[in-house]
């Protein structure tokens, strides 16, 4: 059936809804040499293998459409790709995971548990029934990627990157915070270091 979708003349448009990785690249890889454009809310795999893509999409002249990948209600990827085309982005620091944010909100704001607000968070839908990726802080991770790649025009390998989930978050914690005047909230951080700002070209490797 994808060979099909891939393969038809008739097709001038992919959108993949496969989620994951490697089975995803392969599809969206041959949609592009097949010359189809290509429309994905794959944050894991434009952070992954984006690199990998956008070059095969430029060779074959194809385009990739992907604001749904990084808070697409903003929308922030237009605004960063062409309103700010000119703008020197010294760094981009923001919520950009509901889940966490709703459940971290819930712990603060209800005194809920770290486990109770995660249920909550699934039977009202905004938690998956496999939230691993949100709570363990690779959902945000992946959309600061995605957003470093392009405010600075270079791919962070993921093993360069920090990062740290809301797991391990308890009440004591959030009773802690409170009695600092903090709110404990899960953020996605890009900074662009002194020695980086002579800007690379977009096919380069972020410096760790």
């Amino acid at each position: 059936m994808v060979d099909d979708l891939v393969l038809d003349p008739e097709i001038d448009m992919i959108i993949e809804l496969i989620g994951g990785i490697d089975r995803a690249f392969a599809f969206v890889k041959a949609a592009l040499e097949n010359g189809k454009a290509v429309v994905t809310g794959n944050k894991a795999l434009l952070a992954e293998r984006g690199q990998e893509l956008f070059a095969i999409a430029e060779e074959h002249g194809r385009p990739i459409y992907y604001e749904a990948a990084v808070a697409g209600g903003i929308p922030i990827i237009k605004t960063v790709q062409e309103s700010l085309i000119g703008n020197h982005i010294q760094s981009v620091v923001g919520i950009i995971n509901g889940t966490c944010n709703y459940i971290l909100t819930r712990m603060t704001e209800a005194n809920l548990r770290y486990e109770e607000a995660l249920e909550e968070a699934q039977k009202l839908g905004y938690a998956e029934a496999d939230p691993t990726l949100d709570v363990n802080g690779w959902d945000a991770a992946h959309k600061a990627i995605i957003l470093a790649s392009l405010s600075y025009g270079c791919w962070v390998p993921c093993d360069k990157i920090y990062v740290e989930g809301v797991e391990s978050v308890r009440a004591e914690d959030i009773a802690f915070a409170d009695k600092l005047g903090y709110t404990i909230k899960l953020l996605g951080v890009i900074k662009l270091h002194e020695e980086s700002k002579a800007q690379p070209s977009p096919s380069a490797a972020c410096p760790p």
